[in-house]
C-alpha cells in the first residue's frame, strides 16, 4: 500500500514538473517570419516561461532558486507591462554552433536586457537594449540582439532579464508603448552588416508622418550612432578615441538630446554597386541653425564642411560613395542656448534631391498663407474702423486667432518638413499661444455665427447654448494658462495635480462639440429660411471637414489638430468665404438702406403732391371767388345774357379744372384752352374793355409738351387785374408760346400801368382784390421740379416808354 502511494506521488510530481517546464525549442526548424528590414526570424513566444520581479532586485543566483515559480508567458494579454520580467528559454541544437536571438520588438530597444547562461564552468553574461553602448552589444545596431553558443544535442536554459520600465518619461504627457516579452531567433545570414551600416539602395516611396504625399526617402534613424560632448570642446580625433565608451544608439528621447549639449552622429554608408552613388541627407523633423559634417578624402583624412539653411536651403548636404566601397560620415550638432526649435533628435533621411526641392518649395505656401491671413486681418480691421459693425469685430477676432494658429502651425515640423522656420516663438509662449489662438478663433466664430444666423431673434435657445459654450471654453483656456504660469513661476512637484492638463483635455473634446453645434444651428437656420444661412453652411465646410476627420479617425492626435495642414488650409478657406458673407451682408444692408431711401423719397413725393394739391386748392377758391363776383355784378346790372354767357364759360372752365385736379401734368394744348376760357371770362367781366391775342408757334407740339395744370392762369390774372384794370385807353393782353432750345417759353405781356404803380394802388385798396397767384405758381413750379426733375425760370420785365411804365412782360421758360 505504501509503495503504491509513493508511486502515485512520484508520478504526480513528475507530471507537475513537466507541466511547469516550458517546451524545448529545437534549432532545426526553418525561418517562418520576415521582419521590416528583410531579416528572417522565428517567434519563440510559446517556448518562453515568465516570472515577474516585483522589486526589480533579483539577481541571476536568486532566479536559480525560483525555477519552480516560472509560469506561462501571458504578457501578450496583459495591459500593464511596465514591470521587470525574468524569462526562461530552453534551447537544443543538433550540432555545435552559435545562434542569434533578440528580445522585444524587432529593431527597437525600449528596454534594458541582460542575458545569462552557463557554458561549462563559465557564466556567460551579455547586455543589450536601450541606451547600451554599441561596443557592448552583440550586434552594433538598434535592437536587443544576443548570441548563444550551444553544444550538440544538449538542452541549455537561457535566463533573460527584461527591464520593461526603463526609459519611462516622467515629464512626458504620454508614455512610450511597452511591448510584450517576446524572444525571436534571427537568421544571421539575413542580417546585413551587423556593424550598423546603411547599404545604399533605390529610394522607396513612403509617406512620412506629416507629409501628405509620397516621398522617395529612407529614414536613417536605425543606422545612427550618437555621442554626447557635454563640454563642446572635443574635436573629431578626441571623439573617435572615446567613441566606444560614450556612444549610444537611441536618439528617440528628448532628454538624450538636450539643447545645451553638443552631439555627434556617426553613419556608415555602404555602396555594393559597381558604380558611384551620390546621396543627399536632410533632417526629417529637426531644425538647427548650423551643423558640421566630416567626410574622408582619398587618403582617408577627414575634412570638415558646414551646412546652414542660408547656404543650401535646409541643412541638406550631398556626398558620393565610391563603387563597392564604404565611408563613415560624422555629423556634429552645436549646442543651442534656447529651445525654440523642434530639434528633438539628430535623425536624418536619405531623400531624393527632386523630392527635397519640392518639399522645400512649401516655404512659399507658408508666406502665401501668412500673407493671406494678414491681408484679411488688415482689410477687415480697416473696414471695422470705417463701419463700426459688430459682425466685423468678431470676424477680426476670428482672423486674429487664425493668424496665431497659423504662426504656431507653420513652426510645427508636422506641417511643413524640410523647410526653414518662419518665426522663432519662445518656448514659454508656445503653450499659452496654443490656448489663446483657438480661444479667439472659437469666440469669434461662435459670435459670428450668432449674428449671421440671427439666433438671438429667431432662436434664443440656440443663442444661449452658444454663450454657455463660449464661457466654458474661455474658462477652460484660462485655467490652462494660469496653471502653466504657476508651473513656470514656482515649479510643479512631480506628484502635483495638473489642473491645466485636465482643462485642456476637456477643451479639446469641446472642439468637435462646438463644430457639431454650429452645423446644427446652420441647418436649423437654413430650414427656417434665414438669410445667408445657406452661404454660411457652405463656408463652414472647409474648416469643419478636417475637424471632424481628425476627431473620428485621429483621436490620439486631437491635441495637435489645429496645427495640421488641412486644418489651416480649411480655416483659410472658411475665412475667405466668411469675408464673402460679410460683403453679402453689407450689400444686403445697403439694399435695405436704398429701399428705405426710396420709400422715403416716395413718401416725400406723395407729400409734395399733397402740397401741390393744397396749392391748387388755395388758388382755385380765390379764382372762383373772383368769377362769382363778376357774375354777381352782371346780374345786378341786369345784363342777363352776359351773365348767362359768363356762367356758361365759367362752368366749362370749372369742369376742366375738376378734370385736371388729380393730374400732375396736362398737355400744353389743354392748358392754352383753359387760358383762353379764363381770358374770355375776364373780358366779359370788363365788358370787352381789352383785347387779347394768343399766338402759338407752329414748331411747338402743344399735344406732346406737358406742363403743370393752370400754370399760366395766375400770370394772366395779374396782367388783367393789376395791369389793365387801372389803365385808361387801349388795353391789350398777349399770350405767346414759341420754342426755346429743347423747351418752350410762354410770354404773358400787357400794356398796363406796370408793377410799381399797381403795388401802390394795392396798398391803398387793401380791401379789394389781392392776387396770390405769383407766389403760388412759383411754389408749384418748385414742387414740379422736385417731382419730375424739370427746369423752369421766371423772368419779369417792366416795359418802359420814354421813362414811363408801359406794362409788364412775364417770361416763363419750361424744360430745356
Amino acid at each position: 500500500m505504501r509503495t503504491g502511494i509513493l508511486i502515485i506521488a512520484l508520478t504526480f510530481r513528475i507530471t507537475f514538473v513537466i507541466a511547469q517546464s516550458s517546451p524545448v525549442y529545437r534549432l532545426t526548424v526553418n525561418f517562418e517570419g520576415l521582419k521590416a528590414e528583410r531579416e528572417h526570424a522565428n517567434d519563440l513566444y510559446q517556448y518562453t516561461r515568465v516570472l515577474e520581479d516585483p522589486n526589480g532586485q533579483w539577481t541571476y543566483r536568486d532566479i536559480l532558486t525560483k525555477e519552480h515559480a516560472f509560469g506561462p508567458n501571458t504578457t501578450r494579454s496583459q495591459k500593464d507591462l511596465r514591470k521587470v520580467f525574468w524569462v526562461s528559454l530552453q534551447l537544443q541544437s543538433p550540432e555545435r554552433d552559435s545562434f542569434l536571438f533578440s528580445v522585444g520588438k524587432l529593431s527597437e530597444d525600449h528596454n534594458l536586457v541582460d542575458i545569462y547562461y552557463e557554458s561549462g564552468d563559465s557564466l556567460i553574461h551579455q547586455r543589450s537594449g536601450f541606451r547600451r553602448r554599441p561596443a557592448e552589444k552583440a550586434v552594433r545596431r538598434p535592437g536587443s540582439y544576443f548570441w548563444v553558443y550551444l553544444p550538440a544535442d544538449t538542452i541549455w536554459t537561457v535566463y533573460i532579464r527584461v527591464d520593461n520600465t526603463y526609459g519611462d518619461c516622467s515629464y512626458c504627457w504620454r508614455q512610450p508603448p511597452k511591448f510584450p516579452v517576446s524572444v525571436y531567433r534571427i537568421d544571421p545570414a539575413s542580417l546585413v552588416h551587423p556593424e550598423n551600416a546603411y547599404v545604399l539602395q533605390e529610394l522607396p516611396k513612403r509617406k512620412a508622418p506629416g507629409i501628405h504625399n509620397e516621398v522617395r526617402m529612407v529614414d536613417l534613424q536605425p543606422y545612427l550612432e550618437f555621442y554626447s560632448d557635454a563640454s563642446c570642446r572635443q574635436g573629431l580625433d578626441s571623439v573617435l578615441d572615446d567613441w566606444d565608451k560614450g556612444s549610444y544608439l537611441s536618439g528617440y528621447k528628448l532628454k538624450d538630446f538636450p539643447y545645451d549639449t553638443c552631439h555627434w552622429v556617426r553613419l556608415r554608408v555602404v555602396n555594393t554597386d559597381t558604380f558611384e552613388r551620390t546621396r543627399t541627407l536632410a533632417y526629417l523633423d529637426t531644425r538647427w541653425k548650423q551643423i558640421s559634417y566630416f567626410l574622408p578624402d582619398a587618403q582617408g583624412n577627414y575634412r570638415r564642411y558646414e551646412a546652414t539653411p542660408d547656404a543650401n536651403s535646409q541643412e541638406a548636404f550631398s556626398f558620393s560613395v565610391p563603387p563597392q566601397d564604404s565611408i563613415i560620415l560624422y555629423v556634429r550638432y552645436a549646442a543651442r542656448n534656447q529651445d525654440n526649435t523642434y530639434a528633438i533628435n539628430g535623425s536624418m533621411v536619405d531623400i531624393h534631391p527632386d523630392d527635397l526641392r519640392r518639399e522645400q518649395q512649401k516655404t512659399m505656401y507658408k508666406y502665401l498663407m501668412l500673407g493671406g491671413f494678414l491681408f484679411f486681418l488688415i482689410y477687415s480691421f480697416l473696414q471695422l474702423l470705417l463701419f463700426r459693425d459688430r459682425l466685423l469685430f468678431y470676424y477680426v477676432l476670428g482672423i486674429l486667432g487664425c493668424i496665431l494658429l497659423a504662426f504656431l502651425g507653420l513652426e510645427d515640423p508636422v506641417l511643413f518638413r524640410f523647410t526653414p522656420s518662419v518665426l522663432s516663438i519662445p518656448k514659454m509662449l508656445d503653450d499659452p499661444l496654443s490656448i489663446l489662438a483657438p480661444a479667439l478663433t472659437v469666440f469669434g466664430l461662435l459670435k459670428f455665427s450668432q449674428i449671421v444666423l440671427d439666433l438671438k431673434s429667431h432662436s434664443p435657445r440656440f443663442h444661449r447654448i452658444a454663450n454657455v459654450m463660449i464661457v466654458a471654453y474661455l474658462v477652460l483656456s484660462l485655467l490652462f494658462v494660469l496653471d502653466f504660469f504657476r508651473f513656470w513661476m514656482t515649479g510643479r512637484p512631480s506628484d502635483d495635480i495638473c489642473f491645466g492638463c485636465y482643462a485642456n483635455s476637456v477643451r479639446v473634446w469641446l472642439n468637435p462639440v462646438m463644430a457639431l453645434y454650429i452645423i446644427i444651428a446652420g441647418l436649423w437656420a437654413y430650414r427656417k429660411n434665414i438669410p445667408l444661412s445657406g452661404y454660411f453652411l457652405v463656408a463652414l465646410l472647409p474648416v469643419l471637414l478636417p475637424i471632424l476627420y481628425n476627431f473620428l479617425f485621429k483621436l490620439n492626435r486631437l491635441y495637435y489638430y489645429e496645427k495640421f495642414t488641412f486644418f489651416l488650409l480649411g480655416l483659410f478657406g472658411t475665412l475667405v468665404l466668411f469675408g464673402l458673407i460679410v460683403g453679402a451682408r453689407f450689400k444686403s444692408m445697403q439694399m435695405e438702406r436704398s429701399q428705405a431711401a426710396q420709400q422715403k423719397i416716395k413718401l416725400q413725393n406723395e407729400l409734395l403732391q399733397i402740397e401741390s394739391k393744397a396749392l391748387r386748392a388755395q388758388m382755385n377758391p380765390h379764382f372762383i371767388f373772383n368769377c362769382l363776383n363778376a357774375i354777381k355784378g352782371l346780374i345786378q346790372e341786369a345784363a342777363h345774357k352776359q351773365a348767362i354767357h359768363y356762367l356758361t364759360l365759367f362752368s366749362k372752365f370749372i369742369r376742366r379744372v375738376l378734370q385736371h385736379s388729380e393730374e400732375k401734368q396736362i398737355s400744353l394744348a389743354e392748358e392754352l384752352e383753359m387760358s383762353k376760357l379764363y381770358i374770355e371770362m375776364e373780358r366779359l367781366r370788363f365788358e370787352g374793355s381789352f383785347i387779347y391775342t394768343v399766338e402759338v408757334d407752329r414748331a411747338v407740339d402743344t399735344s406732346f409738351f406737358k406742363v403743370p395744370p393752370m400754370i399760366l392762369q395766375p400770370f394772366l390774372e395779374n396782367a388783367i387785374w393789376h395791369g389793365l384794370m387801372h389803365k385808361d385807353g387801349e388795353r391789350e393782353v398777349k399770350l405767346i408760346v414759341h420754342p426755346q432750345g429743347e423747351g418752350i417759353i410762354c410770354i404773358v405781356e400787357d400794356n398796363g400801368i406796370g408793377r410799381t404803380q399797381s403795388a401802390t394802388l394795392n396798398l391803398q385798396r387793401s380791401g379789394q382784390h389781392r392776387s396770390f397767384g405769383t407766389r403760388l405758381i412759383l411754389d408749384r413750379l418748385q414742387v414740379n421740379r422736385q417731382l419730375y426733375h424739370s427746369s423752369f425760370m421766371v423772368n419779369i420785365v417792366d416795359k418802359m416808354t420814354n421813362g414811363r411804365a408801359a406794362g409788364t412782360r412775364v417770361e416763363l421758360s419750361l424744360g430745356g
